[in-house]
């Protein structure tokens, strides 16, 4: 027979086993929520006219025929643009940090700004590469690197063309 002992122990046993579920459930959607925060934080930096018109006047607007005439026309002599080009350029790391530590999932990203960061890595490659090789500073990844990372990791989940 049953006794008033067991009934209490198996009471709180099945409040432990509820109060452990919830518990669970609540460090899930917490989870759930940051990881949508984190997703509009990027998405609304990305979004903001000023940062558009530094994106878009770099992407559309930058015309060169070598790294030296790239250098001299928008890098560091030119605040005001390369200042717009940094912006960009460490965003993008930025996002392609929280890629590799699984903070964000690569397919979003790709859903989002996966157009963008192709059109930055196919039109900045070479400039990226040649900043790369004379950069005397190689013990950390560089800009460059976390960019060409993100490239990749884009490519990798980019949508198939053939429906």
């Amino acid at each position: 027979m049953v006794d008033l002992q067991m009934i209490s122990v198996i009471l709180a046993a099945s409040g432990l086993l509820v109060g452990a579920t919830y518990y669970i459930l609540i460090l899930r959607n917490a989870e759930k929520t940051r990881r949508t925060q984190l997703f509009m934080n990027i998405y609304n930096r990305f979004y903001d006219r000023e940062f558009q018109k530094c994106y878009l006047k770099m992407l559309h607007n930058e015309e060169w025929n070598s790294f030296e005439e790239w250098w001299g026309k928008y890098g560091p002599s030119n605040l005001e643009h390369y200042s717009g080009w940094m912006a960009w350029g460490t965003y993008f790391a930025g996002i392609a940090m929280l890629v590799k530590q699984g903070q964000i999932d690569p397919q979003q990203v790709s859903d989002l700004l996966g157009t963008y960061i192709l059109w930055s890595w196919e039109r900045y490659k070479s400039i990226f590469k040649e900043i790369r090789a004379r950069s005397e500073v190689r013990k950390r990844p560089q800009l460059s690197d976390w960019l060409e990372y993100l490239y990749h990791e884009m490519k990798k989940v980019e949508p198939s063309t053939s429906l």
